[in-house]
């Protein structure tokens, strides 16, 4: 973490050493712009005058040139009056414009032309510790450690290893007294425990409230029992526990609850494109965002964003409103035209203060408008804001309802776009089609309502299984898709092996009774079918073998 921060800080003061050392020439070609309008006026380099002042405004406040932002702001005032004028300046003008360009000289030419100290600087950018983040999941990461007080040997076993194939690490204690030696050597991320164990009756709150009293910290927490009285869940209630299950103990729901009181599931960094034709204030912001966690792409060539935007495929757009060859506005127009990118939120960041120029922005299809300079939390903050509506709002419209995977026009529309992917940088990638067997006999056997209960739990199992780089969708009825980008034929076929037997020991619960369901599986790899329809039908070829030959299996299709 120390790395990460020393890393940040030292990009950051590079970023404004750099644009300090530009800031001569700026200001030279400025002064030459001006004295070739006094002989030859021409308004296309009146444009370019005023745009360079515009975003030497925006760009000097972030890197803490306050003197020079001012001066470049009042520029930028006089300017635009002659641009909206239509005429050339007026005797009054040339004089303010004289007078300013030599100050802003003056000023750059000044050694102690920085307002802002470099260690105020960087104190400026720090991120608060409640700033929104995101993770990115670690191969090598533990999984959840959950400890498990249970004094019933055999049912502790039988949760403890439905419970790990879902990806949690369980550790079984037997007694009160264990969980209290336990924790003194290590914070489990939830407890599962029985209110009755052997030191009494209420010996699982006693010693949660015994916990609480000396580590004054709360951990998730589970109680299971056989009471089912009002005493036993007051006393749960008491001391903070977050669920209450009653035996025969359904683990599908109590997996269902680790996962949500744990969040183990990290969700994809948010990704973030940026288009400024400045590319240090490009960068700049670009590396604020990544240091809180988001992947971060970065545009200085307008003409490059239909491209970009198409691979990098983003969750926001931060864009500038002037710059060469086409506004923001215009873009933002341009990008609502594209069918990959519906409803993306794009927020403008600019110096630009005039509320009409503002309210015009956000009438031309933006969805917000921050102006330089900002604050590194509040940006943050901002941007974490549109991704997490623009990802609810999509996954609405992309998810299906009752297992919340991707649904079947979606997955096609994924495994089309990981194609190209897999094609422009010549990696492999696997496609796979699974079924639940005789999956009509458990609906007709335990009604469809277990039924919906077994495909949730699948979907639950299959996302704590894969990588959040992977993509998961249901096809319709009892069948599933798996897109594995970046993942050869037989390594896919070792993945799903694992997985197919690690379901099939799952236990699932209708009532009083226990059973078991199995799945097949079909595997098509890229390059050997070059086309999404030509995965699709060989994963479906190889689905409909494994299904002839007796079920419960894998096959990778290779001919």
């Amino acid at each position: 973490m120390a790395n990460k921060s020393k890393a940040f800080t030292q990009e950051l003061t590079a970023l404004r050493q750099n644009f300090k050392n530009k800031l001569p020439g700026r200001v030279a070609n400025l002064h030459n712009s001006w004295e070739t309008l006094q002989t030859d006026w021409q308004p296309d380099i009146l444009f370019e005058c005023y745009r360079e002042v515009h975003t030497l405004s925006g760009s000097s406040s972030t890197f803490g040139f306050v003197q020079i932002g001012e001066i470049t702001k009042q520029l930028e005032k006089v300017i635009k009056s002659v641009t909206e004028s239509d005429k050339q300046p007026n005797k009054e003008q040339s004089q303010q414009m004289i007078m300013l360009l030599n100050e802003l000289k003056l000023a750059v030419e000044t050694k102690n032309n920085i307002d802002l100290p470099q260690d105020e600087f960087v104190l400026s950018h720090q991120l608060d510790s409640c700033s929104p983040t995101t993770v990115k999941l670690s191969l090598t990461e533990e999984p959840p450690l959950i400890y498990l007080v249970e004094d019933e040997i055999d049912l502790a076993t039988h949760i403890s290893k439905q419970i790990e194939t879902f990806g949690y690490s369980v550790n079984i204690l037997t007694c009160a007294s264990e969980l209290l030696v336990a924790i003194a050597q290590k914070f489990p991320q939830a407890i599962i425990m029985d209110i009755i164990l052997p030191e009494g009756e209420m010996a699982g709150p006693k010693m949660i409230e015994e916990i609480q009293q000396k580590y004054h910290q709360h951990i998730p927490l589970v109680f299971i029992s056989a009471k089912d009285d009002l005493e036993a869940r007051l006393a749960a209630i008491q001391v903070g526990g977050n669920a209450y299950m009653t035996k025969p103990i359904n683990v599908s729901m109590l997996i269902e609850r680790l996962d949500m009181l744990i969040k183990k599931t990290s969700d994809e960094p948010y990704r973030i494109f940026i288009v400024d034709d400045d590319a240090e204030i490009a960068r700049h912001h670009a590396i604020i965002l990544e240091n809180a966690g988001m992947e971060v792409q970065t545009c200085i060539e307008p003409v490059n964003v239909l491209e970009k935007l198409r691979q990098f495929l983003p969750d926001f757009i931060l864009m500038d409103i002037y710059m060469p060859k086409c506004t923001g506005n215009e873009l933002t127009q341009v990008i609502r035209q594209l069918d990959v990118l519906p409803g993306i939120p794009i927020v403008y960041l600019s110096s630009e203060y005039a509320m009409d120029k503002q309210l015009n922005a956000l009438l031309q299809g933006g969805d917000g408008f921050l102006t330089k300079p900002i604050l590194a939390n509040t940006l943050i903050r901002v941007v974490s804001y549109h991704v997490k509506r623009f990802r609810q709002l999509h996954s609405l419209m992309v998810r299906d309802s009752l297992t919340g995977l991707l649904n079947h026009s979606h997955i096609l529309e994924q495994l089309n776009i990981e194609v190209g992917r897999a094609n422009r940088t010549n990696t492999p990638l696997s496609f796979v089609m699974l079924d639940l067997d005789h999956f009509k006999q458990i609906n007709d056997t335990y009604g469809h309502s277990i039924g919906d209960i077994v495909l949730k739990t699948l979907a639950r199992f299959l996302k704590q299984r894969f990588r959040f780089t992977d993509y998961i969708g249901r096809c319709g009825g009892e069948e599933f898709a798996i897109i594995l980008p970046n993942t050869d034929g037989l390594t896919a076929k070792k993945i799903i092996e694992i997985s197919r037997d690690a379901f099939s020991q799952v236990s699932h619960q209708a009532q009083e009774q226990k059973f078991q369901i199995t799945f097949s599986s079909g595997i098509a790899y890229y390059p050997k079918y070059l086309t999404a329809k030509r995965l699709i039908e060989a994963a479906d070829a190889a689905l409909y073998d494994s299904k002839n030959a007796g079920r419960n299996r894998v096959t990778l299709k290779t001919t």
